[in-house]
């Protein structure tokens, strides 16, 4: 995997100091191993490792951002539609759902400014809004559930495809 933590710039910057002895490297791993075995499933994700290492083809199109033209069946009419998934590449994924898990347990709290306000020592926070915390969360749970749409609309290449549903969320 190609997520560092030289990869938080921009939008999605973390701030030092790290979450007590949690250091961004350790959230890094544990992670990516969490999400990538829940999108792909335990089997595929491993075949995917192997793949991504060999430079398949069908592998570094899951890696790369693409927009697709998908078909989906919607379970409540019953009925088929054409959709565009929008992935931003696995890396952007890891990279906003990492972010959302950190900001979530920071011990600090980012500003409209984009500074910060430390919890003052009683415990309460004198800022409580996550949500570009939430937003940047489930941007990458687009790019999840587009990586999702792709695989299962072509399931000959991803036989072994067990991946879970993720949904959006304002709660992490």
């Amino acid at each position: 995997m190609a997520v560092t933590p030289d990869s938080f710039v921009g939008r999605y910057q973390i701030p030092q100091p790290f979450n007590g002895d949690v250091t961004l490297q350790e959230y890094i791993d544990h992670f990516t191993n969490h999400y990538l075995n829940i999108l792909f499933g335990a089997e595929m994700y491993q075949e995917y490792l192997a793949g991504i290492g060999a430079s398949e083809a069908i592998w570094t199109k899951l890696r790369d951002p693409f927009a697709e033209d998908v078909r989906v069946f919607d379970q409540i009419d019953e009925c088929i539609y054409n959709k565009v998934a929008i992935s931003e590449g696995i890396d952007k994924m890891l990279i906003c759902l990492i972010f959302g898990h950190y900001q979530r347990e920071d011990f600090v709290t980012p500003t409209s400014a984009g500074g910060m306000i430390i919890n003052p020592s009683g415990g309460e926070l004198q800022n409580d809004d996550r949500t570009n915390a939430f937003a940047i969360y489930n941007q990458g749970i687009k790019t999840y559930k587009a990586i999702q749409l792709y695989i299962t609309n072509n399931s000959t290449d991803y036989p072994n495809f067990k991946g879970t549903y993720q949904g959006l969320s304002w709660i992490i």
